[in-house]
């Protein structure tokens, strides 16, 4: 045996030939390395979360790598070229922090952040995912947002941040100004820097402060200072909008301040709804080449509100705006839509509509375009590809099962379309409390002429319930929730629905009548029912819900003469079967109460017991158990013998 591998060459070779043994022995290593270092073998996600990541050894290498590059560059000040270094270390390991905190720090730094949008949103929601809220990736992840164009984002972000700890931390206080300034929320924006001392005291002192195109700031956002300045244009005194548009003006003489200064002024003309004001901003940015797609759109919507929507409209036709992100992109879109430029806003949405999982309300609007046209093909390739998208499948939930749901509704695939409904609710939106009340809106409003409708209130029922807490003050929410229990006549939840939508639009006659038709159908508190359905008979006489109404509360408070006097100038047999049911069943208690027993047998008659709510139907079944008692003893009076006459 030993003989045998003695011949043997390659041991030979190996045993008396070092540079032989040495080659061999290293093919051997860079083979067992390869093995190691290319299958994606390594999982960099904590256990149990998902999606699942893994990666290759060589991605760890190359991440070490480009991380070392980014932190050189910037210590040069390279930025661009340290942000594409982070950005490339992140794409080897999609879960590396230090890379996504890397690529999120260098944003502020940039000349043309808002290029960088897209990364900006998925690096600032993997690292949310990833390590929670707290209040350092917070500040990170809103300061890049804001800067690159995303200040809704960024406000979202810290409105988490505000809720997890009770109160915005102060060393943040001038970063959720400053997002909520750019997300155009003016009225937090206002109210809150009006209450807060320190801030007034930075109005104060740069109010003092000499005009020039460099601001100190005082707290930890350089360009703070600014926002302020466009506060007191938009909501100052004559005095402060004089200072304000003095700093604002020395602002745009500084070329890292020029941009930003002309969008600050822009919100401040925007918020005073100034027309004109806006229209010149414009067209100066225009000359100098640096006019934003935003701008452009809001000035359109000025002119739309000012009635000068074929103005708009040509602008919009001329200005032949090219978006270079999916956020300007879906601006452009709406703005098209609010033009009734249908075609244009289609055809840009499916350019923008590929690999933009972060952008999900672009995607949701070329829905809406898709179903407005009736293009259900089209849709369901949408839904197709927005399930290819991981990001997207995580942010929107059920979304793509609704929109296969419409389109198999709409081409008459009826089976298919319940199916997809149900995997609708299965799913659910547990990370989009307000797209759930969307689908669930568009859902109960889908109907005639071929359905009824609330024919899906099956289906939006489940979307919408979960979400009672997050959306208890969206009086749209409490609206689709009553929409949803009358179709389906469910009491359980009607006075909750009710009651909340009165309590958030007390003024408004709709969410009085619902309310008030609540306490009838439940009857519950008759004093505060016949109160409300007064003032409305009063404000609507002509109206028959409220004279129907109004009549149910009568009788509800044992004034059946009133009741069925008002009720005489209904004709029933005009009614359609929901109202008829409540004509006849108030009249049923007008006849029982004023002890009318084969009239109210009649009445009893007539009623469509599958349009009433269970406890409707509880009532009615025990009205009708006294009227055949009441039928009953009439008829033994009526055979008992009559006593013989005294002579």
């Amino acid at each position: 045996m030993g003989a045998r591998f003695g011949n043997w060459p390659l041991l030979r070779l190996l045993i008396y030939s070092f540079w032989f043994r040495l080659a061999f022995l290293s093919l051997l290593f860079v083979f067992l390395a390869a093995l190691l270092m290319l299958p994606r073998i390594w999982r960099v996600t904590p256990p149990g979360f998902r999606p699942e990541v893994r990666i290759k050894l060589l991605d760890y290498v190359q991440g070490w790598s480009l991380r070392r590059t980014a932190v050189n560059e910037e210590a040069i000040n390279n930025y661009q070229a340290a942000f594409n270094a982070w950005r490339a270390a992140w794409a080897n390991n999609i879960t590396d922090q230090r890379s996504m905190r890397g690529l999120l720090s260098a944003v502020p730094k940039l000349e043309q952040a808002e290029n960088q949008m897209g990364s900006v949103a998925q690096a600032g929601r993997w690292l949310l995912l990833l390590a929670g809220t707290n209040a350092t990736d917070v500040a990170l992840i809103a300061r890049a947002e804001v800067h690159a164009g995303l200040s809704d984002r960024a406000a979202a972000v810290l409105d988490s941040l505000q809720e997890q700890q009770k109160a915005i931390p102060p060393q943040l206080e001038q970063l959720y100004l400053m997002a909520l300034f750019g997300a155009q929320r003016t009225a937090e924006f206002a109210s809150r820097i009006a209450t807060n001392q320190t801030i007034q005291g930075e109005i104060t002192r740069i109010l003092k402060a000499p005009a020039s195109s460099e601001l100190n700031a005082s707290g930890d956002e350089p360009d703070f200072p600014l926002y302020c300045a466009a506060y007191m244009v938009g909501w100052g005194n004559l005095a402060t909008r004089d200072k304000g548009l003095e700093l604002l003006h020395a602002a745009r003489q500084n070329r890292q301040t020029e941009s930003l200064a002309y969008d600050l002024e822009f919100i401040a003309a925007w918020r005073k709804h100034d027309t004109d004001t806006c229209g010149d901003l414009l067209n100066q940015l225009k000359s100098l080449g640096k006019a934003k797609i935003h701008q452009y759109t809001d000035y359109w919507a000025l002119l739309i509100d000012d009635h000068r929507t074929d103005e708009a409209r040509k602008d919009a036709q001329q200005a032949n705006l090219v978006p270079v992100n999916p956020l300007d992109a879906y601006r452009l879109a709406r703005a098209e839509i609010a033009l009734n430029l249908w075609d244009d806003a289609e055809r840009l949405l499916q350019r923008f509509t590929e690999n933009i999982g972060w952008a999900a309300e672009l995607l949701i609007l070329r829905a809406d375009v898709l179903k407005r046209a009736g293009k259900w093909d089209d849709l369901q390739s949408l839904a197709m590809q927005m399930r290819l998208q991981p990001d997207t499948m995580d942010l929107l939930g059920g979304y793509t099962y609704y929109l296969e749901g419409m389109a198999d509704w709409n081409t008459g695939n009826e089976n298919a379309a319940r199916d997809a409904f149900e995997r609708t609710d299965a799913t659910g939106f547990s990370k989009a409390p307000l797209l759930a009340l969307k689908v669930s809106t568009d859902m109960l409003d889908v109907g005639p002429p071929k359905y009824p409708k609330g024919c899906l209130a099956r289906w939006a029922e489940p979307l919408l319930l979960p979400h009672r807490t997050e959306l208890n003050d969206n009086a749209e929410f409490w609206m689709a929730l009553l929409k949803c229990a009358s179709a389906l006549r469910e009491n359980s939840y009607l006075m909750e629905a009710a009651s909340n939508y009165y309590r958030l639009k007390p003024n408004d006659a709709t969410a009085m009548n619902n309310y008030a038709a609540a306490l009838l159908i439940l009857r519950r508190q008759p004093a505060e029912a016949i109160s409300l359905t007064l003032r409305l008979f009063q404000a609507y006489p002509q109206r028959i819900d409220m004279i129907m109404n109004h009549a149910a509360a009568l009788a509800l408070n044992d004034r059946v003469a009133e009741a069925e006097t008002l009720l005489k100038q209904i004709k029933p047999d005009q009614l359609l079967s929901a109202d008829a049911t409540q004509y006849y069943l108030t009249m049923v208690e007008i006849y029982w109460k004023s002890k009318r027993i084969e009239q109210a047998r009649t009445a009893l008659s007539r009623i469509d017991k599958t349009l009433l709510y269970p406890v409707q139907a509880d009532w009615l079944k025990g009205i009708a158990a006294q009227i055949g008692a009441a039928k009953i003893a009439s008829a033994d009076a009526d055979t008992k013998p009559t006593p013989a006459a005294v002579p």
